[in-house]
């Protein structure tokens, strides 16, 4: 009886098997970019960071803090964010928003491919020269 049982357990799992192929999952390549743009920003001024968008998708972006240059305390006050296309020394804005420093995503657009811009920029109420960083990914 055992023997005929180590026999049966064999061909059970033969014939399960069928002649179905085994596939592999559909590989879709998906490019994302994450990036922290960190820089100084003047009273009333601006900075920018460009980058490569391969193909369409979403951007989203955090102003994850900004602080005055030399003090180690956090600022809530808003500044404008926005994407857009470089422009020689400037970035050429096309969606904007402003916002107030936080850990959530604040700004989002969809971009198509090629070289485009995030900006940084005072609304008017930087009380003197800040450090900001924005966490920016597209996907």
């Amino acid at each position: 009886m055992r023997r005929s049982l180590f026999l049966l357990v064999p061909l059970a799992l033969v014939v399960a098997c069928g002649d179905q192929i085994p596939t592999s999952p559909n590989e879709a390549t998906t490019t994302s970019l994450s990036v922290v743009f960190e820089g100084r920003l003047e009273v009333g001024g601006s900075a920018f960071y460009s980058f490569t968008v391969q193909e369409s998708g979403s951007l989203t972006a955090t102003l994850s803090s900004v602080s005055l240059v030399g003090r180690y305390e956090a600022l809530n006050l808003p500044l404008r964010i926005g994407v857009g296309v470089p422009r020689g020394e400037s970035c050429t804005i096309t969606q904007t928003a402003e916002v107030y420093p936080s850990l959530t995503r604040q700004f989002s657009a969809v971009l198509e491919p090629g070289i485009r811009c995030i900006a940084v920029t005072d609304t008017g109420l930087l009380p003197g020269a800040a450090i900001f960083s924005i966490r920016f990914v597209h996907s």
